[in-house]
């Protein structure tokens, strides 16, 4: 046996894959010489029957005129084969190794390869005897491995970006382009000069957002502006890893064309950013920090009438209680302007200019918010620099107030609804504890897991998925309070409760669980549901009315009577994520006294 045999002692399943003729013979002789055991299938159906007899294989080589390579490359994949590589085979190399003629004329025959982590070793100690391999990069690779020397040469810079904004990857016309060839790990910000950083930011939005659009930065190595044109890469599951980005030079564009475009930019993020926020306060926070952030105010706010001063954006804190005085003076005077600014301090004659003047700064601009024709506020800025009060600036800030007005108003109709909302479930509250004297607490969630916490410990939980489980929650529950000694009235009653809300669990709103708590002065009972709840509408009937029922939609029809008799209070919890009530028990039955001076005590 030859040095070449010996390396290869077990045999291991090897697939050639191919018309059979002379070149498969010759490669399946050389492997077979190799020692490993080789099938060679001439058709795409006699392969699948073979994958499907769940055989294992080491190795498949397919012979690059099959015409079906696809099809092999998805069975082999499935088949745990996920490697690719390109295999050269020599006739020569096979010849020598296997101890066979040369009388055979030499053939060179290319294969594409599949093979698995375990079994590269091998196979690539196979194909290495009979001639020469490749490893190809398989379609999730990065671009630039799988095509490094053509994005080389061409003129344009490509630069690879991971989902941090993280430099992968560069090619040489980009390196040459920021004058910099150690690029691999740092963060692409740091080749922008810090004046486009906020357009740099709001470009990254639209990109995790799917939404291409070039913009133009400045570099900050030189100062010469490049055109960017970046396409997102997002995962199977849909999360953004990163982009692509296409860099060239934007040779002569004039600064008021560069402006417009980087502020385009940023509108349009803005845009995106909004239509996502629905509290005033986080809105505010958008619009103050796109403002400062790209016309360099030095500090910036919202005025909202209803709604007092709003400094969202003070930095420095130089906003003290006289300027802020000025401030406010100054947008009251706005009027039905669309924007007032002042930056000449020496010479305008109002009040503001002296005030600002005094505190260090250059000027002021006040736009107005409006929905329609209907003035809801103002945007306010303070700027330490002249430039920071330019006509481009001014623009921008007009085309941020037509985009905040119609947000902030939008914020602030989400808002009003849901202090009504807030305020129905507070009557909702309170005259349903009034009308059961303080037998039943309807609470919010959060109320209802702190006041479940401070129950005691956990003595036994069920999982209620079926009308099955009803019967186990009623032995369960009537086990462990027979253990504690609960007299039998009082357990009668606990397991009617049970019975009535775990048969609601699983009709309405399964999987549910319940579970139980014990402490020195009674029993705990608490059931969730991950049903729709109950309809505030529906809220007073269910409860109230013996026998209440609509059909499909969820209530306890005679549930609630039954538990309001026997239990001595009852907590409930009821939204959109599901209902959850906790039954709870003494050992003796309670006074109706003491039962409203505990509600009482709730209510605090």
């Amino acid at each position: 046996m030859s040095k070449s045999n010996r390396a290869f002692k077990s045999k291991r399943c090897v697939l050639i894959v191919g018309e059979r003729n002379e070149e498969q013979t010759s490669l399946a002789a050389s492997l077979g010489a190799l020692g490993s055991e080789v099938v060679v299938i001439g058709n795409l159906e006699e392969l699948k029957k073979f994958f499907l007899r769940s055989r294992p294989v080491q190795f498949v080589a397919v012979n690059v005129d099959f015409p079906h390579q696809d099809e092999v490359g998805s069975l082999a994949f499935k088949a745990g084969l996920d490697i690719e590589i390109f295999f050269l085979y020599d006739s020569y190399a096979s010849q020598s190794s296997s101890r066979q003629g040369s009388e055979r004329p030499r053939m060179r025959t290319a294969y594409l390869c599949y093979t698995s982590f375990v079994s590269n070793k091998y196979s690539c100690r196979l194909m290495q005897a009979c001639g020469a391999w490749w490893e190809i990069k398989g379609k999730e690779a990065p671009v630039h491995e799988r095509y490094r020397k053509l994005l080389n040469r061409v003129r344009q810079g490509v630069v690879d970006l991971d989902a941090q904004d993280q430099i992968q990857w560069a090619n040489n016309a980009f390196k040459g382009l920021v004058g910099q060839g150690d690029l691999e790990g740092r963060n692409f910000s740091e080749l922008v000069d810090s004046r486009d950083i906020a357009c740099l930011n709001a470009v990254q939005v639209q990109l995790r957002n799917g939404i291409i659009s070039p913009y133009v930065v400045r570099l900050r190595s030189d100062g010469q502006v490049v055109e960017i044109d970046a396409t997102p890469r997002f995962d199977k599951d849909g999360a953004y890893t990163g982009s692509v980005a296409l860099v060239r030079q934007a040779e002569g564009m004039p600064l008021e064309e560069f402006v417009a475009s980087r502020n385009l930019v940023t509108l349009y993020s803005l845009a995106l950013r909004l239509s996502r926020a629905f509290d005033v306060s986080k809105v505010i926070n958008i619009i103050t920090e796109t403002v400062r952030s790209m016309c360099d105010y030095r500090c910036c706010g919202i005025k909202l009438q209803g709604f007092g001063e709003v400094i969202d954006q003070d930095v420095d804190r130089r906003i003290t209680p006289a300027l802020k005085e000025t401030v406010d003076s100054f947008c009251t005077r706005l009027g039905r302007q669309a924007i007032r600014v002042i930056k000449d301090l020496e010479h305008d004659p109002d009040p503001a200019a002296s005030a600002i003047r005094e505190a260090g700064l250059r000027g002021i601009v006040c736009v107005a918010l409006t929905v329609g024709v209907e003035h809801i506020g103002c945007i306010w800025a303070l700027a330490d620099k002249e430039s920071a009060l330019s006509r481009e600036n001014n623009s921008f800030l007009i085309s941020v107030g037509i985009q905040a007005g119609l947000a902030l108003q939008n914020a602030i109709n989400v808002k009003r609804r849901l202090e009504e909302e807030a305020n129905r479930r507070r009557f909702y509250r309170d005259a349903l504890n009034a009308l059961t004297s303080g037998k039943l607490v309807f609470c919010e969630r959060d109320e209802l897991d702190s006041h479940w916490a401070k129950c005691g410990q956990e003595e036994a939980s069920l999982e209620l998925k079926e009308f099955a489980d009803v019967p186990q929650s009623r032995r369960l529950t009537e086990g462990i309070m027979s253990a504690h000694g609960f007299p039998q009235e009082r357990l009668f009653d606990m397991v009617t409760c049970v019975s009535e809300a775990a048969t609601n669990v699983v009709k309405y709103g399964p999987p549910g669980q319940m579970r139980i708590r014990v402490e020195d002065d009674g029993v705990h009972v608490r059931l969730d549901d991950v049903g729709p709840g109950i309809a505030f509408a529906n809220l007073p009937k269910a409860v109230l009315l013996s026998g209440y029922s609509m059909g499909a939609t969820p209530s306890l029809g005679l549930g609630y009577s039954v538990m309001l008799e026997m239990c001595d209070c009852v907590y409930l919890c009821t939204s959109e994520r599901g209902t959850s009530l906790i039954l709870e028990m003494s050992h003796a039955k309670a006074d109706p006294l003491d039962a409203f001076v505990a509600f009482n005590e709730v209510a605090k």
